[in-house]
């Protein structure tokens, strides 16, 4: 079965469903200075940060020494196998991250999402669950990084 699918989402150019899954482990942060330093020690290759007055691009080797005063509100940075994403919950924040692991009964595949500026597409990896009878059904996504192809706003 899955053979025919992959096989259609080849003819529109779609990446092919791989066996795996997304597994997540929270972890609560309660300051501005915790997220930096969880940013930090997460050791992202690209990503990006909602701020109060902007959303800004993170690459590798970013100083998030320069965010000292600001308020980062979300954000999802992501480095190989692996993405931490960054959301406001009571009142602090929540770090998921979010690791790509070995799976027999689901499958991830990826999609690209224009941006709302820039020139990057932003790519996520969904894993869908395979039901009793067959059908597939998101259960988890991660921000993967950027892909070329947006257009400029």
């Amino acid at each position: 079965m899955f053979e025919k699918l992959n096989a259609i989402l080849a003819t529109e150019g779609i990446p092919p469903l791989v066996m795996g899954t997304l597994e997540t482990t929270p972890q609560p942060i309660t300051s501005q200075e915790e997220l930096r330093s969880c940013l930090v020690d997460f050791g992202a290759a690209e990503g990006w940060l909602c701020l109060t007055d902007e959303v800004i691009e993170v690459g590798k080797g970013f100083d998030f020494d320069r965010l000292k005063g600001r308020v980062i509100l979300s954000g999802e940075v992501a480095g190989d196998d692996r993405s931490l994403h960054l959301r406001q919950q009571n009142s602090g924040w929540v770090a998921v991250e979010i690791r790509r692991g070995a799976s027999a009964d689901s499958y991830i595949t990826e999609q690209c999402f224009l941006p709302a500026r820039g020139s990057s597409r932003l790519r996520y990896e969904i894993c869908w669950r395979v039901g009793a009878n067959g059908t597939l059904s998101p259960m988890a996504s991660r921000f993967a990084g950027f892909a070329a192809g947006g257009d400029e706003a």
